[in-house]
């Protein structure tokens, strides 16, 4: 996948629409992506966050960036998710580890960041997500910090899950983002000047936070596992990606 040409699509131009043909045509690949990322392949996960966008009114440009995902999928049909095999001791609590990361202003035309997160069970990619943020994000931060709150919301959802199957896990559940600024606001529960605009809901992070649900860590960007769901990847780092999702 071309890293620019994702870092610079744009709408169709104004006045002009697309057909039926082409809008029918652009669904179905779209569509037909969306089914593999759903399933087992995260790493189609931002490609199809920005193609969503376009899909009232998808150009040229759009569909040629559908064909080369199809292309994509095909050169790395053998590639998937491994289960299984890493947890020996069947009497021991489950492991869980989550990572969240957020570009800022990646949108070139609205201004809005993409965030994406992953969890992984014993090693093993079990769920993610790559989303463009509902508002315009003031500051790194401020992206940053609603990327690990959206990531907390998926661990309530697993933590409950686990109780309820009366699966044992190991508590706090890390949850890693490399952005020091963020990391400290899920741990101070006072609201100040630049950040009193955010969403109350965002905040549920600190409740969580605070009642030893999650840990937040520091990591690096070159060890961000999510780095790979919010912007195009050079080669190199989109292959260190498969292999961390794998």
């Amino acid at each position: 996948m071309e890293r620019n040409s994702l870092s610079t699509l744009q709408p169709r131009d104004n006045g002009d629409s697309a057909s039926p043909e082409e809008r029918e045509d652009y669904s179905s690949k779209t569509g037909s992506l969306m089914y593999g990322m759903t399933q087992t392949r995260p790493d189609l996960a931002f490609l199809l966050s920005v193609l969503s966008r376009y899909m009232s009114n998808p150009s040229p440009a759009h569909s040629r960036l559908t064909k080369r995902g199809l292309r994509y999928l095909q050169q790395t049909r053998d590639h998937g998710l491994v289960l299984g095999g890493v947890k020996k001791d069947h009497e021991s609590a489950w492991s869980i580890t989550a990572w969240a990361d957020s570009d800022w202003k990646g949108d070139t035309v609205t201004g809005r960041s993409t965030f994406g997160w992953l969890v992984q069970l014993e090693g093993s990619t079990v769920s993610w997500r790559a989303k463009r943020h509902e508002t315009v994000a003031l500051s790194t931060t401020e992206a940053e910090y609603t990327a690990l709150s959206q990531c907390a919301r998926e661990l309530a959802w697993t933590r409950n899950l686990f109780s309820e199957l009366l699966l044992p896990l190991h508590m706090p559940i890390p949850l890693n983002g490399d952005n020091q600024g963020s990391l400290k606001l899920c741990r101070n529960p006072e609201l100040h000047q630049r950040t009193k605009h955010i969403p109350l809901t965002e905040h549920h992070i600190r409740e969580e936070v605070e009642a030893g649900n999650i840990d937040v860590q520091y990591v690096s960007t070159y060890e961000q596992v999510a780095d790979g769901l919010t912007k195009p990847l050079n080669t190199v780092s989109h292959g260190h990606f498969l292999e961390a999702i794998r």
